[in-house]
């Protein structure tokens, strides 16, 4: 779930800041693979589909999966993101 909302933000923001191409690289690897196959994962439906939505809004976009290990940064503020998620809510 801190995944999924940390891409919604990122995707919502690249947005409203007019970018048209981004690349995403995560690693969830059955987040990776519902993005890039445009499935629904039943956990996350909400918060995937507005995921769907931002990406249809772009030009260019590419979804891969990394080991945790190289991206222990974006894990730490994936988490951080789900933190004040919960707070405000």
């Amino acid at each position: 779930m801190a995944e999924c909302l940390a891409i919604r933000s990122a995707l919502s923001s690249a947005l409203d800041l007019g970018i048209q191409f981004l690349s995403l690289k995560t690693d969830c690897q059955v987040l990776a693979k519902a993005i890039s196959s445009k499935r629904t994962v039943v956990e996350v439906h909400g918060v995937i589909s507005d995921i769907f939505f931002c990406i249809s809004q772009l030009k260019g976009f590419t979804c891969s999966f990394i080991l945790r290990a190289a991206n222990v940064e974006v894990d730490t503020l994936a988490k951080a993101a789900l933190a004040s998620y919960l707070v405000i809510f």
